[in-house]
């Protein structure tokens, strides 16, 4: 959830939650967290690190695989292809509980997948190219409505996808580590349902360029 580039080290912050978590005999014994906000916080804080690189070695840190899931929701190029027989996961995901029936991501992490057989040297500008007469009708603007929850998991989804739902359109900062970042909703309001504005309205209270710049331990 939180990749970095030490290569073969952990930064250290991690070690006491790794001990909380393989020392619990129960669920009670974990502190709760606030992981989704704070896998965002970083995946945010390695966008904007990652777009003022230049080195051709340099990685985009954070979260990679959760930017790679909002694309392949949303955008049919540079995708996996998962179609065909192995569309659905296995009913043996099931649960009485509704926690570990599938999520959104199930369908790219679990199914089969298959290879495309017409492959490019040169990926990036490839993709650009792709992306510069990719239209508009071609976008799933909203990835997340209920249709697509029956169409695409007739059994239903994991209640922990939607057990936050009031705290989707929160306008508190999200914090990780070092990483302090804005809640932008109103850049994306159209995959909630609502109505989006061509001109999105600026930040409300937005976070000073030094905060963003600060280098401090959090807690989750």
């Amino acid at each position: 959830m939180f990749t970095e580039n030490h290569v073969t080290t952990i930064s250290a912050r991690y070690i006491p939650i790794a001990v909380e978590i393989a020392n619990a005999t129960c669920g009670d014994d974990i502190t709760k967290r606030s992981w989704g906000s704070a896998v965002l916080a970083a995946t945010y804080r390695g966008m904007c690190n990652a777009c003022q690189l230049a080195s051709p070695k340099s990685a985009l840190l954070g979260c990679p695989l959760l930017l790679q899931l909002w694309s392949w929701e949303r955008f049919s190029i540079g995708r996996l292809d998962v179609t065909g027989d192995h569309a659905n996961p296995k009913q043996e995901l099931f649960d009485l509980e509704h926690i570990d029936l599938p999520t959104f991501a199930t369908i790219w992490t679990c199914n089969k997948r298959r290879f495309a057989h017409d492959q490019v040297r040169s990926c990036f500008p490839s993709f650009n190219e792709q992306f510069d007469v990719l239209h508009s009708e071609a976008v799933v603007w909203e990835p997340y409505t209920q249709h697509a929850i029956d169409v695409r998991y007739p059994g239903g989804m994991s209640m922990v996808c939607m057990r936050d739902y009031t705290y989707w359109m929160t306008k508190s900062k999200i914090i990780f580590d070092v990483c302090v970042e804005e809640m932008a909703q109103q850049r994306v309001m159209r995959q909630f349902g609502a109505r989006q504005l061509v001109v999105p309205l600026p930040t409300k209270d937005p976070l000073p360029p030094i905060v963003h710049m600060y280098v401090q331990f959090y807690n989750l």
